[in-house]
């Protein structure tokens, strides 16, 4: 039997088997991932980018992707990623290997940082701003002036969402992250100019 069963890693196994441990939400590596930062239950928020590049391709990875989603599936999929798993793929893999409560000793040791909703908005909106704003402020002034705006908001609320993960919140943020996208339009311009963040363009 393959020492790698679905939902029966803790964090002992995920550093044994990996090297794997908790990490700061602030040192974690997201690049390319389409949810930000990563967890598992049995390490909360985990993987840098040394991590990810060390695990993406090993044998160990493979392993465990054959066990828990078969040979021919892992088969498939190695031939078609030389340079392994994706850091969405990757995370999958370990969330179907982790059990899920993360261990009492965890949660005593990490409690939730608090941090108000305004200055929750103000982060995302100033990582937005120097994220598409700033590099490309020429080519939306003369080149694709009504762009701006949809590219900021979308930064804003991506890094919005990464910014209250595993926080606790305090007060209202304006904005449903789960609306469809005309009600969340019209929230983010909202929770945007609430907080003096965009600019317009066009």
């Amino acid at each position: 039997m393959s020492r790698f069963k679905e939902g029966s890693f803790n964090a002992e196994d995920f550093k044994r088997e990996f090297d794997l441990s908790s990490v700061a939400e602030d040192k974690a590596y997201s690049e390319g991932s389409t949810t930000g930062t990563k967890q598992t239950g049995a390490l909360g928020t985990y993987l840098t980018e040394d991590d990810f590049n060390k695990n993406r391709n090993s044998d160990a990875t493979w392993e465990a992707y054959a066990s828990v989603y078969g040979q021919d599936k892992a088969d498939a999929k190695r031939e078609g990623n030389e340079d392994g798993l994706s850091i969405n793929a990757f995370d999958a893999l370990m969330d179907r290997l982790s059990a899920k409560e993360k261990a009492e000793a965890y949660k005593e040791q990490n409690p939730k940082v608090k941090q108000s909703a305004t200055l929750s908005k103000a982060k995302a909106g100033v990582k937005a701003y120097n994220e598409k704003i700033l590099p490309n402020f020429g080519d939306y002034l003369f080149g694709k002036p009504g762009q701006a705006q949809k590219d900021y908001l979308d930064a804003y609320t991506f890094n919005l969402r990464n910014e209250i993960k595993d926080k606790e919140i305090v007060g209202d943020l304006g904005i449903d992250l789960n609306a469809g996208p005309e009600e969340k339009q019209m929230e983010e311009e909202q929770a945007v100019m609430g907080v003096g963040e965009v600019s317009r363009f066009d």
